[in-house]
């Protein structure tokens, strides 16, 4: 990239200038789940269940809301256990092993740095807080109402980054939403054991020589 040290040679990012990972088994994880939203699908009926599943990665709400916003009863104690769980949840949100240092390499070679999710809204803040620094593109899919692989969400995250589609890496870990996906909307993708082996690799060998 344009007037970084050569940190490590990218070579196998050619043509790239921006990353754009994926949050959950990619770039984060929660270090404490606590199955919260088989819970709550536990306590919904069976006709309220499809649409929470397709609803609640496209809405921002709170949890106290989701009973009245598909009609059905829950009490206060469930609610409030689950609530409970949430923020035990995100409470616990961490970068994977080894994934702060790839963020903060790839930051000093002076590539821009996304986040993309299908996430629910009550983790939006706790991934946010828990990255190195401030993304270039922040694209929830419950801020967007759309859903990897939607191709907006994908136009989205190129508009955010401000660069051609082709000139961005999508890593992540889930075929159809950060594989498939991506590549149908211009961009290369890998999976995300791929991109670290490929990281592992150039740690160990050095940058090439000048």
């Amino acid at each position: 990239m344009r007037g970084f040290p050569p940190i490590l040679d990218f070579n196998f990012m050619a043509g790239i200038e921006a990353v754009c990972f994926d949050a959950f088994g990619t770039l984060m994880e929660i270090a404490a789940p606590e199955r919260t939203w088989s819970q709550l699908l536990k306590i919904a009926p069976p006709h309220a269940r499809k649409p929470l599943k397709w609803r609640v990665l496209r809405e921002c709400r709170d949890i106290s809301d989701w009973p009245k916003a598909l009609g059905f009863p829950a009490g206060q104690l469930e609610i409030t256990e689950i609530e409970r769980r949430i923020h035990s949840e995100a409470q616990s949100i961490r970068t994977r092993p080894g994934m702060d240092r790839a963020w903060k390499e790839l930051r000093e070679r002076g590539f821009r740095l996304g986040i993309c999710s299908n996430l629910a809204s009550p983790y939006g803040a706790a991934t946010l807080a828990a990255l190195p620094d401030e993304p270039d593109a922040t694209v929830f899919s419950y801020e967007l109402g759309r859903a990897k692989p939607d191709p907006e969400i994908y136009a989205a995250v190129a508009n955010e980054l401000r660069v051609l589609p082709r000139e961005i890496l999508f890593v992540g870990d889930t075929k159809s939403a950060d594989i498939d996906g991506p590549v149908r909307a211009g961009m290369r993708a890998m999976f995300v054991a791929e991109f670290e082996s490929q990281l592992r690799k150039l740690r160990q060998t050095g940058p090439s020589p000048p």
